[in-house]
């Protein structure tokens, strides 16, 4: 046992933790030899330490608030939840008559309000008012009227007022109580006691009846009779060839006048100075009355424009000298044109084998088979420019060509780049260069037109087509130097001299023909000038293109003019209408101006036809025709391109009372004579209208009659005819008209015959159909005239 080695202490650690706010504080004791532990030297909890709390829900006057506490010790998120009463309500104002009593803080209502406590007064109704109370509260300011009561009767006297023929009868009412008056209790006027006075009619005044009471004096006009006829004198004012003639119509009862019967102003007596047209100057006829001294100028005719001649020859070139040569007018003598001939140097003509020579240059003559051409006059200027003149018999014709070859003698090679210039028997010329290999062949596709014309030629449709194209200005004076040749599309093109300006007042005139002369009609040409100048038309019936196209021009002895594409004829029922003026005006309209001697008339109307390039008619163009005497009329071409007037839907009657309508034969008489210048047309909806001269009128005792036979004088039947007077100026009355159908005979009478008025002898007759009625009419003391009488 003595090995026995006592036991060691414990080597204690302690570890201490604090108290928190609910849990207790101990150490923990835990030996670092054997391990051994345990828990000793507790302290109690701290406990919460809480801050002042903040409020979650306030309180209000009837609501508990809430109030959120926090622990503020180390580590303790612990919060508390306690409730704050509520304040209750702060009472406002005491409650009034209108206004409760609120609480301050929320506005409740605390007290109602205590309403109001009404005193009466009484206020009795009149007859003028109603009754009333007015009501006062005690407590306050407060009123208002109520409890009303109707007005009383009002007591009223009464003074009766009795009727007369000029006014009602009535009663006064006055209430004695208010002085309120009224009137009522109206009775009717009593009747007037009317004596009767007659007044006759006259020319001027219409007869009447005047009526007045013999108690009031009250008047009045009624039982009006028609106005007398104007018993007329008649002085006839014969017409002079300046003063139209008229009538003056006086009536001596009443001097009313009027003017009527105008007739047509007599002819002139003209005799005629014609000034004939110069090559540079319009001719016109001058026209002077023998009457009375009035002249004019009419009928002007285009300048002739001049007749070249053929060249003369003034000096011919030789192979010494150069010369000169011209042209002239055969008509004025006048110097046209002046051309310098080259200088030769030799000349020579085709032997039968087509050769010839000139200078250092031989050269051969063959048609389109090779065959040589015979006896061509050839020469050659110091220029090198060779001139060829065809035989007799033989053309620049572009379906026999003629080829040029010209050699260098001296070499024998090929003489390129030398000027031919070749004509024929015909005058035609044609201009080319030589080309590589010598050769020039006329006509080609182009040309100079150098001092006359050019001949060109082109292949179209299988066929070869020779131009003969020149070029003048309106007085025929030719523009030398022109280029022609055929464009791309075919087309004849021509261009200008640099320089040359085209104005309508001064044109250019291609002229195309064939080499035979023959106008070649249908030619499209473009004409190129300086200023990008380029026109496009196509010639007419004469070979003929005018650029700029001219917008006028004077119809000739066949009463035709072209303009711009369209050819106008104008012709009067028996003739043509030459030296008419013709103007195309920028609306595409016409205006056509008639020469003296052709008006516009109903006796011989004027027609205008217009037609295409193509001669095919031109429907609806607007056409104005005008005569010397300042009438004009205007219309719309129909299907064929014509327009005639006066339109032949409108006429007037001659002596016989006789006029046509649209084919349709009208009579206009009285029931005794026909009735002459009544100006009868037919309207769109075949309505005739009959407007009758100043003299004649729509009255009972002369009757007016229309009869309508169509062109085989055979009646038309069931057609509308209206019947017009004619005021005359300052007339009174109005115009009257009437309107009927016609009968099985193609008439009608105006008025009906199924109305009359009676005569003096109060006597009047009506006709219905095959029956006549004669009626007197009269009362018990004598006849009643003017009585309207109808069946």
């Amino acid at each position: 046992m003595n090995n026995i080695t006592p036991l060691i202490s414990h080597a204690f650690e302690r570890i201490t933790k604090k108290p928190t706010c609910s849990d207790k504080g101990y150490t923990t004791s835990t030996c670092t030899m054997c391990g051994l532990n345990y828990v000793s030297d507790y302290t109690e909890p701290t406990g919460h330490n809480w801050d002042e709390g903040h409020a979650v829900t306030s309180s209000t006057c009837t609501a508990e608030g809430v109030i959120e506490y926090h622990c503020q010790n180390e580590n303790c998120k612990e919060k508390m939840i306690k409730s704050e009463n509520a304040t209750g309500h702060t009472p406002g104002t005491a409650a009034t008559c209108t206004e409760p009593q609120t609480c301050e803080k929320c506005g409740t209502v605390l007290e109602l309000p205590k309403r109001h406590s009404y005193s009466e007064t009484v206020i009795a109704p009149t007859c003028t008012a109603m009754g009333y109370s007015v009501f006062e509260c005690t407590e306050c300011v407060d009123s208002y009227t109520g409890d009303f009561t109707d007005k009383t009767e009002h007591h009223y006297h009464t003074r009766v007022t009795e009727p007369t023929c000029t006014a009602m009868g009535f009663t006064d009412y006055e209430c004695t109580a208010c002085g309120d008056t009224f009137t009522a209790d109206y009775t009717d006027k009593i009747p007037h006691d009317y004596k009767s006075e007659i007044t006759n009619p006259t020319c001027t005044e219409f007869g009447f009846t005047t009526y007045t009471c013999s108690v009031c004096g009250e008047s009045y006009t009624a039982d009006y009779t028609d106005k007398l006829q104007h018993n007329y004198n008649k002085q006839v004012i014969p017409p002079t060839c300046t003063e139209h003639g008229y009538t003056v119509y006086t009536c001596p009862d009443c001097g009313n006048e009027y003017i009527g019967d105008l007739t047509e102003c007599e002819q002139h007596k003209y005799t005629e100075t014609v000034i004939a047209p110069t090559c540079t100057g319009m001719g016109y006829t001058i026209f002077t009355c023998e009457t009375c001294g009035d002249a004019y100028k009419s009928e002007y005719t285009e300048a002739a424009g001049h007749k070249p001649s053929d060249w003369i020859i003034d000096v011919p070139a030789t192979i010494e000298h150069s010369g000169s040569k011209h042209t002239e007018c055969t008509v004025c003598g006048n110097v046209l044109q002046t051309v310098e001939l080259a200088q030769l140097i030799d000349k020579d003509n085709s032997d039968e084998d087509g050769n010839a020579k000139v200078g250092r240059y031989a050269i051969v003559l063959t048609d389109k088979d090779g065959k040589p051409i015979f006896n061509s006059e050839i020469t050659i200027d110091k220029d090198d420019n060779i001139s060829i003149k065809l035989p007799d018999g033989r053309l620049l014709d572009y379906a026999d060509r003629t080829t040029i070859t010209v050699i260098n003698t001296e070499n024998q090679t090929a003489a390129k780049d030398l000027n031919i210039f070749i004509a024929d028997i015909n005058g035609n010329n044609a201009t080319g260069i030589t080309d590589a290999n010598g050769q020039f062949i006329a006509p080609a596709s182009s040309s100079s037109t150098g001092d006359d014309n050019g001949t060109i030629g082109k292949d179209e449709n299988n066929g070869k087509f020779t131009y003969v194209v020149k070029v003048t200005d309106k007085a025929n004076v030719t523009i030398p130097n022109c280029e022609t040749y055929i464009g791309e599309s075919n087309n004849v093109v021509v261009k200008l001299p640099d320089g040359l300006i085209l104005t309508q007042d001064s044109p250019t005139i291609i002229h195309i023909a064939d080499q035979n002369g023959v106008p070649q009609k249908d030619v499209t040409v473009i004409v190129i000038a300086d200023k990008d100048y380029i026109e496009k038309g196509v010639t007419d019936m004469y070979g003929k293109l005018t650029v700029p196209p001219v917008n006028s021009g004077y119809t000739d002895k066949d009463g035709k003019v072209s303009i711009q594409g369209y050819y106008v004829f104008v012709n009067d029922e028996s003739k043509n209408i030459e030296s008419a003026l013709v103007t195309l005006n920028e609306d595409n309209s016409f205006t056509v101006l008639l020469p003296a001697e052709s008006l516009i008339d109903y006796t011989n109307r004027i027609t205008v036809t217009v037609l295409d390039k193509d001669g095919g008619a031109v429907k609806d163009m607007n056409v104005t025709v005008k005569d010397v005497s300042e009438n004009e009329k205007s219309g719309i071409t129909d299907e064929n391109g014509k327009m005639t007037v006066p339109p032949l839907s409108e006429d007037y009657t001659d002596s016989e009372g006789k006029a046509k309508v649209n084919g349709m034969n009208i009579l206009v008489s009285d029931e005794a004579t026909p009735i002459e210048n009544a100006f009868i047309s037919i309207d769109e909806n075949g309505k005739i209208n009959v407007t009758l001269p100043e003299a004649n009128k729509i009255e009972i005792a002369n009757r007016i009659s229309v009869t309508v036979t169509d062109s085989e004088d055979k009646p038309i039947k069931s057609l509308t005819v209206l019947v017009s007077e004619t005021a005359a100026e300052g007339a009174e009355t109005e115009a009257k008209t009437a309107e009927d159908v016609t009968d099985d005979n193609g008439k009608i009478v105006v008025p009906p015959t199924n109305t009359d008025r009676t005569d003096t002898n109060g006597y009047a007759q009506v006709i219905e159909g095959e029956n006549s009625y004669n009626i007197v009419v009269e009362d018990t003391k004598a006849k009643i005239e003017n009585a309207y009488i109808r069946f």
